[in-house]
C-alpha cells in the first residue's frame, strides 16, 4: 500500500488506477493481549489507512465493510467469496435412518460450537448423529461430550475433500456462528459456498455478513437460545425428504451458477472497465 502511494504520487499524470481488494480488516478478524502483537498492528493500520486515499474502487468481503473504509462516493462491490467446483467428490447415498448433522470448522467458542453441542445433547432421539470435523481450543471439551454421548463423533482435522465426502452423506450442515460479534459484520464463511454446492440443506443464523440473497436457499435462526436451536433441528430432519431435497438443490444450483469465478470477478472487472471507457 505505501508503496502504491508513492507510486501513484509520483506518476499521477499517468493516470494510474487502482482497485483494491479488502479481504480483512485489520483488528477486526480477531484480538491478541500481545504487545507487540498490538505494536505491529497499529504500525501497519497508520500505513495502510495512509493509503487508502489513492484507491479509486474497492471490492469488498462484506457490505459492512464499507464503514469502516474511506470510500466517500467511490465505486465499490461486494465479492464475499468465489466457489472453484475443482473436486470429485463421491455421490451421495440414501439408505440409512439416521439424521447426520455436520459441522466443519474452527472449534472456538466464538464459532457457537459449544452451543451446537448443547442444542444436540437435549435432543433424545437415538437415530441422530453430530459429525464434527476440525481444530481448535474447544477439542478437549468437545471430547468430554462424545465420552457422554456416543452419538457425537469427532474426527479432528481432516484433507479438505474428505470433509466434503462427509459432507454429502449428512442429512443437515450447520454452522453454528451467531451474529451480533464485531467480527462477524466483516466476514463471510467460507464454508458457506461448500456447505451450499454439497446438495445437503443448510442451517445457520442470519449473519451480518452474508449477504441477504443466500438466505433463500437455506434455513436460518435468528434467536441465539440453545433450546430454538435444538427445535429449528428437529423440525428440519422431520420434514419430507422431497422438501429438503428441492431446497438444497436450488442452493447447489445458486452456488455454481452465481458464485463460480467467471460470475464474481466479472464485478471487479465491470469496475476497473467503466472507469477505463470514461
Amino acid at each position: 500500500m505505501r508503496a502504491l502511494y508513492e507510486l501513484k504520487n509520483i506518476y499521477s499524470s499517468k493516470k494510474i488506477y487502482i482497485c483494491l481488494i479488502v479481504p480483512d480488516l485489520l483488528g477486526k478478524t480477531g484480538s491478541r493481549e500481545n504487545f507487540l502483537y498490538n505494536f505491529v498492528l497499529n504500525k501497519d493500520r497508520t500505513v495502510v489507512s495512509n493509503s487508502l486515499t489513492i484507491v479509486d474502487s474497492f471490492v469488498l468481503l462484506s457490505e459492512q465493510m464499507k464503514e469502516q473504509l474511506p470510500i466517500n462516493g467511490k465505486k465499490y462491490t461486494v465479492v464475499e467469496g468465489i466457489y472453484n467446483d475443482d473436486l470429485d467428490l463421491c455421490e451421495r447415498t440414501e439408505n440409512s435412518n439416521l439424521k447426520i448433522l455436520f459441522y466443519s470448522g474452527a472449534m472456538d467458542e466464538r464459532n457457537g460450537v459449544l452451543n451446537l453441542l448443547k442444542a444436540f445433547s437435549n435432543i433424545l432421539d437415538q437415530d441422530y448423529r453430530l459429525v464434527l470435523c476440525g481444530d481448535g481450543p474447544l477439542q478437549s471439551d468437545i471430547m468430554k461430550f462424545s465420552e457422554k454421548d456416543s452419538r457425537i463423533l469427532y474426527k479432528g482435522q481432516l484433507p479438505r475433500q474428505q470433509v466434503l465426502n462427509i459432507q454429502i452423506q449428512s442429512t443437515l450442515l450447520i454452522n453454528p456462528r451467531l451474529p451480533g460479534q464485531d467480527f462477524t459484520k466483516y466476514s463471510f464463511p467460507s464454508k458457506t459456498m461448500e456447505y451450499f454446492a454439497s446438495g445437503v440443506p443448510t442451517l445457520m443464523y442470519k449473519l451480518e455478513g452474508v449477504p441477504e440473497e443466500y438466505f433463500e436457499y437455506n434455513f436460518y435462526l435468528t434467536d441465539p437460545s440453545i433450546d430454538t436451536l435444538k427445535n429449528k433441528i428437529l423440525e428440519i430432519c422431520e420434514n419430507e425428504p422431497s422438501i429438503l431435497k428441492d431446497k438444497a438443490l436450488k442452493a447447489r444450483d445458486f452456488i455454481l451458477t452465481k458464485k463460480n469465478a467467471r460470475a464474481q470477478c466479472e464485478k471487479i472487472y465491470n469496475i476497473c472497465n467503466n472507469h477505463l471507457e470514461r
